[in-house]
């Protein structure tokens, strides 16, 4: 139970790696504060978080690229836990396109939930982490050191992630909070990049 206690805020968190994150943290005993678009998909990973033997969990259902979002995810945990100890930004999405043939639209899209989000959220959420000398978990991917075909701007928001997690850790750890990715390998299907888990 090494999390026992600790509270974490989760994104991407009702599919995939973070549904995974979110059962993994409860097992160690975390509070957990989940977020997600698809809010069936949360309360399914809410009930496997509670099998796992935790029964705090806090449930937002939103788009994290947006601010008022964002502020209200932080809020209402701040106000459900009275801290927050871990931020894992794991929301993203990724598209098949040639680099030649990217769309603004699939840009823009795909930067703003894998970039700008994950930025902007740990602005909201550090102060708390500050105060509870907490951690930072960003999800990136292998593809940052591998080639993965046609998958060039996501692959692009992932060194962007690296770099974020970087330069975090260097401005953070003298107020004693760790910041660390995580990169494992990408999925090989096409995805829509409207989806974001």
């Amino acid at each position: 139970m090494a999390l026992r206690g600790k509270v974490a805020i989760i994104t991407g968190s009702s599919s995939g790696i973070g549904a995974g994150i979110a059962v993994a943290f409860a097992k160690e005993g975390a509070k957990l504060s989940l977020t997600g678009r698809n809010q069936k998909n949360l309360e399914d990973v809410v009930k496997n978080c509670k099998k796992a033997g935790c029964q705090d969990v806090l449930i937002n259902v939103g788009d994290v690229t947006k601010d008022a979002f964002r502020k209200t995810l932080v809020e209402t945990t701040k106000k459900k836990f009275g801290k927050i100890d871990i931020l894992v930004n794991n929301a993203g999405i990724s598209g098949l396109s040639p680099l030649t043939s990217t769309t603004k639209e699939q840009y823009d899209r795909i930067m703003a939930v894998n970039v700008e989000a994950p930025l902007f959220l740990t602005q909201l959420v550090a102060p708390h982490l500050i105060e509870t000398k907490g951690n930072v978990v960003n999800t990136s991917s292998c593809g940052t050191s591998m080639i993965f075909p046609n998958s060039g701007v996501s692959v692009m928001s992932k060194v962007a992630i690296d770099t974020f997690t970087r330069y975090l850790a260097q401005e953070l750890s003298s107020h004693g909070v760790r910041v660390n990715s995580i990169n494992p390998r990408l999925c090989t299907q096409q995805h829509n990049v409207n989806d974001v888990d």
